[in-house]
């Protein structure tokens, strides 16, 4: 199957997403790309599978037009293992860029954690 330019897929792991601005051609896309799934055999999650929403979360982040964040539940683990790595630069820095990839406002609130947890 071709997709439209227009169409944008992303995967990890078990995870697809399409996306794209023309709701009825993603519409389209999605129901064709589910149908061949079925003809593969391959399982689908009924939870998971969701068709043109305006709003998504996965890979532990919320996903709209225009705005990502991370979920609550993962900006808690992210503090629970800034505390518990506060001497290793590499690990807090890593944790920052991936942050401040979704949302410089939840950066902000990594920074902050940093500071507080080494006094400053």
């Amino acid at each position: 199957m071709r997709l439209p330019k227009s169409i944008t897929v992303s995967v990890y792991v078990d995870d697809i997403i399409l996306s794209g601005t023309n709701r009825n051609q993603l519409l389209e896309v999605s129901n064709t790309t589910l149908n061949e799934f079925a003809q593969c055999g391959f399982p689908l999650s009924d939870t998971k599978t969701e068709i043109c929403k305006e709003k998504i979360t996965s890979f532990n982040v919320h996903l709209s037009h225009l705005e990502t964040s991370i979920t609550n539940d993962r900006m808690s683990k992210f503090k629970e293992q800034i505390a518990e790595n506060i001497h290793h630069e590499d690990s807090l820095a890593g944790i920052h860029g991936y942050v401040a990839s979704i949302n410089i406002d939840q950066a902000k609130e990594i920074e902050t954690e940093i500071g507080r947890l080494r006094g400053s």
